[in-house]
This record gives C-alpha cells, structure tokens and sequence, in this order.
C-alpha cells in the first residue's frame, strides 16, 4: 500500500515522457521528405479510429437488449 503512491508518480512520468518523445518524434518525421506519406497515414489511422469507435459504440447499444 505504500508503494501505489510513488509507482503511480512514476508510470505519470512515463507517460509524459513517453507522450513528449512521439511528438517530438512525429515532429521530425514531418519535416522529412516522407511528410506526405506520415500525414496520409496519420489520417488514415484517424479516420479507422473514428469508423471503429462509431461501431462499437453501435454494437454496445445492440448489446444493452435484454434478450442477450
């Protein structure tokens, strides 16, 4: 019990550095001469995120019937 408070400071801080680090490397990857393609993708994962997101929201109200 006395560890949840510096193990939970501490995965924070991985996040944060891990969630600086993608920027930055996203960053770089931008400025490169595959920023064309990196966007191309970026919005194609963006787009299936959405798509999958709609349906299982769909699927979760099809779920809340009774009968299942």
């Amino acid at each position: 019990m006395n560890w949840s408070r510096p193990i939970g400071a501490l995965a924070v801080l991985v996040v944060v550095g891990s969630a600086l680090g993608a920027l930055l490397s996203l960053r770089d990857l931008l400025a490169s001469e595959y920023a064309a393609a990196a966007a191309t993708v970026l919005v194609l994962v963006a787009v299936a995120v959405v798509l999958t997101s709609a349906l299982g929201a769909r699927a979760a109200r099809l779920l809340r019937n009774p009968y299942w």
